[in-house]
């Protein structure tokens, strides 16, 4: 986030699936009311448009998603949901599924960074260690023909696979002070550090895969860097 540290925090996710390519998507959820879950649906709308693609069909559990809102968003885009039986959740064992990969994988992840680093990363960081599982399945998975979900999700072949962009989830990272690089600025004194230590957290959403999202302990913030670690 921008600006000041507040005490909202993230509570839950959404995950969508498309059965097609086996992309997943997941969505970081502040509360779990039927706003945050069409905000979600929205924010999967766009990746789909991103990607040439529509949902004509969605397979879901109870709860929000039976709520009239929700039913009502899905008639206005002529999409047509079907939910699961009372006590048959195998009726959708595919998110099922993928939720027990994803829930396991960011376990893993965030374990590691907690016990290489417990000064630094606690269980807060569970939002990146869950976006971080679901990329590396997206990029990282391949089918026998050489596709990865991402490849088939958005059409294109992919021939080499950056893996030089991934690094250890919650590693240290040392950012130039930008006093070094600031134009007209006066530099540093001798016997400052010339960089500030930060915590990976994967790479950046809003920018190209070689920029990785950091934390800043000193600020809270996140900001981006070139991926340089």
């Amino acid at each position: 986030m921008a600006g000041f540290l507040t005490i909202k925090r993230i509570w839950g996710c959404t995950t969508f699936v498309d059965h097609v390519s086996d992309y997943i998507y997941v969505h970081l959820m502040k509360d779990f009311t039927t706003n945050e879950t069409l905000l979600a649906k929205l924010a999967f709308k766009k990746l789909c448009s991103k990607a040439d693609c529509s949902v004509k069909h969605s397979q879901a559990d109870n709860g929000q998603f039976s709520d009239n809102e929700f039913l009502a968003a899905c008639n206005n885009l002529n999409q047509t949901i079907e939910f699961c039986g009372v006590g048959a959740h195998h009726q959708n064992g595919i998110i099922k599924n993928k939720n027990k990969q994803l829930t396991q994988t960011a376990r893993v992840l965030l374990l590691h960074g907690m016990r290489m680093w417990p000064q630094m990363v606690d269980q807060m960081f569970w939002p990146f260690a869950i976006k971080a599982a679901a990329e590396r399945m997206n990029s990282l998975h391949i089918d026998t023909d050489g596709h990865t979900p991402e490849s088939k999700f958005y059409g294109v072949n992919i021939k080499n696979i950056p893996v030089k962009t991934f690094h250890a989830m919650f590693c240290p990272c040392y950012i130039l002070d930008s006093r070094l690089h600031n134009v007209g600025s006066i530099g540093l004194p001798k016997w400052e550090p010339r960089s500030n230590i930060c915590v990976y957290l994967g790479h950046s959403p809003f920018q190209a895969r070689s920029f990785a999202l950091v934390y800043n302990p000193s600020t809270g913030h996140q900001p981006t860097v070139p991926c340089c670690l």
